[in-house]
């Protein structure tokens, strides 16, 4: 496998211009020669899926990928995972949809590995149906991303649906801190913990204007709080998540976890919140989701319902804008969750068949009354 490893003198722009595997103007082919500080950029007009048969080079220096819209290229590799970065430095990927499986069992990242030092930001990402599967003696980490020891993970305005894996069905970061903004994780699962994210050994994590609903594990259908891990949760909706107990949103194992301006569907705080803050959250409602659907923006999500108690609800925390780039507030307030539903048109008043029969009335003897004056002066 080759290495991105050279130190750039100045930054260059490779064009992705081909949906082919191989050859000129292919993914491949940028990813072979970039140097630190780069970019890979799609063309803006390619639209379609770059179906991958073998591994791509291993990125190794700091470097941007830039895709045209997660709605217009997928980037699939049914052989193995789409990319590995190993002590990278500062990555960023945005604008693609990736889906990565049929790795070796054991093998962890089922769409991305991430290891060592680099500090991997994934914007406007979609990763869906990616999986990892457990050895006997481990492994099976991360159904879409694994962000190792020594790594941070940021994820903005992204959305992972139907991942799988043994721990972390979406995400799995051990000793690796995620920060994550406006994004929709939904219909994960793992075999074991974590059926959206398991996060184990790192520093502080945070979770803000974030959705996640109906995941599922054996163990920690949402969230998984593991091994001096700690987690923040903020403006969020947890939702729906189950495990082999039943409602599960947070499986938090006695490590630090605070909410504020959140919604859960488990009833009782001490399941969610430990150690932490617990401030002005909703326990035991129902967000009233819509389906997973192209409701603007270039990665799906889930609007809230008329009459959700996601709306209108919490003080904003600063994010400007939605997940689809619509502006927050659209009330006095913000909405719960990764979606701001746009305030409904001001209503227009509209008069009875009585009130229009009253008001012809009064129009026609106004009328009269005027050329009545008329004719006598």
């Amino acid at each position: 496998m080759i290495g991105l490893s050279a130190v750039a003198a100045s930054a260059a722009t490779h064009t992705v211009s081909t949906l082919a595997d191989t050859g000129a103007g292919s993914l491949r082919a940028a990813l072979a020669t970039p140097l630190t500080g780069d970019t890979v950029a799609f063309a803006p007009a390619l639209a379609g899926t770059l179906t991958l048969a073998s591994p791509l080079p291993t990125i190794t220096v700091s470097l941007t990928v830039t895709g045209p819209g997660a709605d217009k290229v997928r980037v699939l590799n049914a052989a193995g995972r789409v990319f590995d970065l190993q002590n990278a430095g500062a990555v960023t990927l945005n604008g693609l949809s990736l889906s990565g499986s049929g790795l070796d069992l054991g093998e962890n990242g089922g769409a991305i590995r991430s290891q060592g030092a680099t500090q991997l930001t994934l914007d406007g990402v979609a990763i869906a149906r990616s999986t990892v599967t457990k050895q006997w003696n481990g492994g099976g980490l991360g159904g879409g991303v694994y962000s190792g020891a020594g790594s941070s993970l940021s994820v903005r305005a992204s959305t992972f649906e139907a991942n799988r894996a043994d721990k972390g069905g979406a995400i799995y970061a051990v000793g690796a801190g995620l920060t994550m903004v406006n994004s929709t994780l939904t219909q994960n699962q793992a075999d074991d913990s974590g059926g959206a994210i398991s996060l184990e050994f790192g520093p502080a994590s945070t979770i803000t204007q974030s959705t996640l609903t109906a995941n599922s594990a054996a163990i920690g259908g949402g969230v998984y709080v593991r091994n001096t891990a700690s987690l923040n949760l903020v403006n969020s909706v947890l939702a729906g998540n189950t495990d082999r107990g039943g409602a599960n949103d947070v499986d938090h194992g006695n490590n630090t976890v605070s909410a504020t301006g959140s919604l859960f569907s488990e009833t009782d705080a001490t399941s969610v919140v430990h150690n932490g803050a617990d401030s002005n959250n909703l326990y035991g409602a129902d967000p009233l989701l819509g389906a997973l659907a192209s409701n603007g923006g270039t990665t799906q999500t889930q609007l809230p319902g008329a009459g959700s108690p996601a709306l209108n609800a919490v003080a904003c925390t600063g994010v400007a804008l939605d997940q689809r780039g619509i502006a927050r507030p659209q009330g006095v307030l913000c909405d719960i969750g990764a979606v701001e539903v746009a305030a409904p048109p001001a209503a227009v008043p509209t008069l009875s068949s009585a009130a229009w029969a009253l008001l012809a009335f009064v129009l026609v003897g106004v009328f009269a009354w005027r050329r009545g004056r008329i004719g006598t002066s």
